[in-house]
């Protein structure tokens, strides 16, 4: 049974349809695809391998495989795919350079502006962050939480005046060089 298993295998292997399927793969990707359709199919039980031959569906099994290989839960997405994918060559424009250096810079000046608030409100704003919720808040602290309410949107209000007047002092700074 074995033997005739492994000899429908290496002929769905050879197959013109197999093949027009793998190709659909990243070029890269396609021979250590096919290596993992093989080895699957060479450890799935030969009954079923003949039995799903002679009821012609072997090939439906075959890209079955295939697809949940390729999905991204899929063993072989993880093994292949994910570290080919992560040496893809990525251009990164100077818009998007300038846009992220701006946004680090806006992220720099609201964690100083943490630390210039008062502690309640610093720590507040922090709980905040861990917990995501004024609910989760108010559990943890057992404070109302209209008055986490209000205490976060007071500091974060505080924070954004903090930054505007950082940015204006910036902005005096440069047209004073």
């Amino acid at each position: 049974m074995r033997d005739e298993a492994n000899a429908i295998i290496v002929k769905l292997m050879q197959s013109t349809e197999l093949d027009n399927c793998i190709k659909k793969v990243d070029p890269h990707l396609q021979d250590d695809l096919k290596a993992e359709l093989a080895l699957a199919l060479l450890e799935t039980d030969p009954e079923k391998i003949v039995l799903l031959f002679n009821r012609d569906s072997l090939r439906f099994y075959a890209v079955r495989i295939i697809i949940n290989m390729t999905s991204a839960t899929g063993p072989f997405y993880k093994r292949y795919r994910i570290a080919h994918d992560e040496f893809k060559d990525v251009s990164i424009k100077d818009e998007d350079l300038t846009e992220r250096i701006e946004k680090e810079a806006k992220e720099d000046k609201a964690l100083k502006s943490i630390n210039c608030l008062e502690w309640y409100n610093g720590e507040m704003i922090q709980l905040y962050q861990q917990e995501g919720t004024y609910r989760n808040m108010e559990k943890r602290t057992r404070i109302p939480l209209t008055t986490c309410q209000n205490v976060v949107k007071g500091s974060l209000d505080l924070i954004a005046n903090c930054i505007n007047i950082m940015s204006e002092i910036e902005i005096d700074e440069h047209r004073a060089v």
